[in-house]
């Protein structure tokens, strides 16, 4: 996480850097200046059997993209009043469990359903 937080220093203060760490879930580092940084860390989606592991980061990336995108997320929306941690969070949290789900089954076939299964049962 210091690597991420070192690297956040030098990217625009509009900056949203994300690291996946496989079965340690995940970071994400924005805010600007060293001082004003807000990096939090989501785990990894536990208690699951690993058949195909293959895919997983993309998985993760567009699990947070789409949140992202479906919350209004911009570099400067907190600007607009949206609580950028907190959206971030979900997104970060969002694209463990998609990578997460995406290793318990083999190729992407079944990935769709089993992602909206899991959202109508944690809503």
């Amino acid at each position: 996480m210091e690597a991420l937080r070192g690297f956040c220093t030098h990217c625009a203060a509009s900056a949203l850097l994300v690291c996946a760490w496989g079965e340690l879930g995940a970071s994400a580092c924005f805010g600007g200046d060293i001082n004003s940084l807000t990096v939090l860390s989501c785990p990894a989606l536990s208690g699951i059997s690993v058949v195909d592991s293959l895919g997983a980061g993309d998985s993760f990336v567009a699990g947070l993209i789409y949140t992202l995108v479906q919350s209004g997320f911009t570099p400067d929306s907190h600007l607009r009043g949206k609580d950028q941690a907190e959206v971030v969070e979900k997104a970060v949290s969002f694209g463990c469990r998609v990578a997460g789900l995406k290793c318990t089954i083999f190729g992407y076939d079944g990935i769709r359903e089993l992602v909206h299964s899991t959202e109508s049962a944690t809503n």
